[in-house]
């Protein structure tokens, strides 16, 4: 096998030399009723490389193409009748120019800017549709060691809920603490920012300021706004899937306005005819 490789090399740089004539083109291996080319591996072999990378390369590919064979051989033999290749080969075609005709006119025609109003609009038609599945809420926390200078002063500000103050705090002393309490997010990723059991369920439903102290930390936790399963969610916090099913339906209004358009022409022109 080493010979021969080195051989159907040595022809694939003497045709690259241009040295040989075109209209030769040896057969280098045959398997499966099959039958593999000069032709067919010599643009595979990158130019300028070694005897041996080329060697490498051919080896490869050649074993690869006769298992290959072998087992299309048997495929065929085995399947026989069952299975209409072209039939697949060309409903997979027509598939592929259809979906990508499709993708074409979608890129090129399909309005993508979304307005605020339109997405108020489409909410309020669908709000139904769109119910909490997992809690969520809005809300800040804090973490403060409990033997932290200011702590006295800082509890009061909590407890009036000064969040300027708190926000300044929380800076300065570079403390951790999540303030932006304006964001939704579910119920579970912002206890686990939190220990374990720390809180009750129902202390964060209270939407009351709550504090406790854990391990030597104090824990401040204010929920503005928490939604259980089942409510009604609020348009802030799917804007992107309502965003999403607009385009969708876009879309495809889109493509069936085409295709309408496309058949009603050729009805025109006359050019579709059924046999009955």
């Amino acid at each position: 096998m080493r010979w021969i490789t080195i051989y159907i090399i040595f022809l694939i740089l003497v045709s690259c030399n241009g040295d040989s004539n075109n209209s030769q083109d040896p057969m280098i291996a045959s398997a499966g009723n099959r039958n593999l080319f000069l032709s067919d591996i010599k643009e595979l072999i990158p130019e300028g490389s070694s005897i041996e990378d080329s060697t490498l390369i051919a080896n490869q590919f050649i074993d690869g193409w006769i298992r290959k064979s072998i087992l299309l051989k048997e495929a065929a033999s085995s399947l026989g009748p069952q299975i209409d290749i072209d039939k697949l080969v060309r409903d997979y075609r027509e598939s592929l120019l259809i979906y990508n005709y499709e993708k074409k006119l979608v890129e090129e025609q399909l309005d993508t800017i979304v307005t605020k109003e339109q997405k108020e609009a489409f909410y309020n038609q669908n709000r139904e549709t769109y119910k909490v599945v997992n809690p969520i809420l809005k809300g800040s926390y804090i973490i403060i060691p409990s033997n932290f200078r200011g702590l006295t002063g800082f509890k009061r500000n909590w407890i009036r809920q000064n969040k300027d103050e708190i926000y300044d705090f929380a800076t300065n002393n570079n403390l951790t603490a999540s303030l932006n309490d304006s964001i939704w997010v579910t119920f579970e990723s912002f206890k686990n920012q939190l220990p374990e059991d720390i809180f009750t369920d129902d202390q964060f439903r209270s939407e009351n300021p709550i504090d406790k102290v854990n391990d030597g930390n104090q824990y401040f936790v204010k929920v503005e706004e928490f939604l259980d399963i089942g409510e009604i969610a609020p348009l802030d916090y799917i804007e992107d899937k309502v965003e999403k099913v607009i385009l969708y339906n876009r879309k495809i209004k889109l493509l069936k306005n085409i295709k309408e358009q496309l058949y009603q022409k050729e009805l025109q022109l006359n050019r579709i005819k059924i046999n009955r």
